[in-house]
C-alpha cells in the first residue's frame, strides 16, 4: 500500500514537472510580429479648386492632415496680389522623436524644428492614433518618434488683411447669420486654409514603452531605425549608421503607417518584436512612382490657418462660434 501510494506521489510530482516545463517554454516562446491593415476613411473632402487650389477653404483641424479634412468654400475669390504659388519639387525627410506624445506634440509646435508643420500635424497624429487603436485616449508611458519622407509638388499661401470680408463666399456669410456654430463647423470646419503644402507622403508613427526611464534618445533612435531596418527596408532620406542590437527594455512596439500623395493607399499597424517568422515586409517603393504618384494636400504651415470666428463680424455670433470651436477641440484631449 505504501509503495502505491509512494508510485502516486512520484507520478503526479512527474505531471507537475512536465507541466512547468510545457510553462516555461511557453514562456520562453518569442511573440511573432503581426501586421493590421487599417480602413483609412475616405469619401470626403475636397482637392479646391483650378485658380487656388485649397486656399480660402474651410478645414477640420482635428481631423486628418489631408483632403478628407477639407470643408466648404469660405473665401469665394482671392486678392491675385496677395497669393503666392511655389512649386517646389523636392523630397525631404522629417524625424522627431519624443519621451511622451506630448513632448513630440511640442517640438513639431516649434517652427524652428518643423517650419512647414504644427498643430494639424499633431492632430493628424492622433488620428492615426485614434484609427489604429480605437480610442481618443494617448497613454502617456510610451515614447514615440515620428519619420517622414515627402515630395513637395506644390506651396501656396494666402496674405490675408483687414479686408477679409469682402471676398466670403455668399454662402458663409448667409450661414454666419441663419445656422448654428455647431452647424456652421459641421459645414466649414474649424479654420480656413491659409498656407498650404500638396505632394506625396509616407509616414511612420512609432511608439513603444521601455522597462524603465533609462534610455537615452540615440537608444530611441536606434531602435527605431533598427526595426525599419527590418521591415520597410530602411529610412529613405536619412542615412543612418544602424547597430543590429534592438534588445533595449522596450515592450508593445508598434509601427503605424500611412501614405497620402499616392494612387496606392498603405495604412497599417505593425506590432513590432524580434521575432518575424511571416517576414512582415512592407514595400514603400511604389508610393513614389510616376505611375502612382497623385499628390494632394500633406501639410498645413504652423501659421497657415485661420479660426473661422476671426471672420465673423458680427461680435456676438463670433464669440458663440469660438466658444463651440475650443470646446469641440477640447474634447479631443491627449496625455
Amino acid at each position: 500500500m505504501k509503495m502505491k501510494k509512494k508510485f502516486s506521489f512520484l507520478l503526479l510530482l512527474s505531471f507537475l514537472m512536465s507541466c512547468n516545463d510545457q510553462d516555461d517554454k511557453r514562456e520562453l516562446q518569442p511573440l511573432p510580429s503581426s501586421e493590421i491593415e487599417l480602413a483609412y476613411p475616405i469619401g470626403s473632402g475636397t482637392s479646391g479648386d483650378t485658380i487656388n487650389g485649397l486656399l480660402g477653404y474651410g478645414y477640420d483641424i482635428t481631423g486628418f492632415c489631408d483632403t478628407i479634412s477639407v470643408k466648404g468654400k469660405v473665401f469665394e475669390s482671392l486678392p491675385s496680389g496677395n497669393v503666392f504659388f511655389g512649386n517646389p519639387g523636392t523630397m525631404s525627410p522629417k524625424l522627431i522623436n519624443g519621451s511622451t506624445f506630448m513632448e513630440l506634440s511640442n517640438k513639431i509646435n516649434n517652427p524652428n524644428i518643423i517650419p512647414e508643420s504644427g498643430g494639424a500635424l499633431t492632430q493628424h497624429l492622433k488620428s492615426l492614433l485614434k484609427l489604429a487603436l480605437k480610442s481618443d485616449s494617448i497613454d502617456p508611458n510610451y515614447a514615440y518618434i515620428y519619420y517622414a519622407i515627402t515630395y513637395f509638388n506644390s506651396h501656396r499661401k494666402f496674405y490675408y488683411g483687414s479686408d477679409n470680408q469682402q471676398y466670403l463666399s455668399s454662402d458663409f456669410k448667409d450661414d454666419v447669420i441663419t445656422i448654428s456654430p455647431k452647424e456652421l463647423v459641421s459645414k466649414y470646419g474649424t479654420h480656413v486654409l491659409t498656407e498650404v503644402y500638396s505632394g506625396s507622403r509616407f509616414e511612420v508613427l512609432y511608439r513603444c514603452k521601455f522597462d524603465n526611464f533609462f534610455y537615452s534618445e540615440s537608444d530611441l533612435n536606434q531602435l527605431f531605425y533598427n526595426r525599419m531596418n527590418e521591415y520597410i527596408g530602411g529610412t529613405p532620406g536619412l542615412i543612418i549608421d544602424i547597430n543590429t542590437n534592438t534588445k533595449l527594455s522596450q515592450t508593445s512596439e508598434q509601427m503605424i503607417y500611412n501614405s497620402t500623395g499616392s494612387r496606392k493607399k498603405l495604412c497599417g499597424v505593425i506590432n513590432a518584436t524580434d521575432y518575424n517568422p511571416d517576414d512582415i515586409h512592407l514595400d514603400i517603393s511604389q508610393i513614389f512612382s510616376d505611375a502612382n504618384i497623385k499628390t494632394q494636400l500633406i501639410s498645413v504651415s504652423i501659421d497657415g490657418i485661420l479660426p473661422i470666428y476671426e471672420l465673423i463680424s458680427n461680435e456676438t455670433k463670433k464669440q458663440e462660434v469660438k466658444a463651440y470651436i475650443e470646446k469641440y477641440m477640447t474634447t479631443k484631449t491627449f496625455n
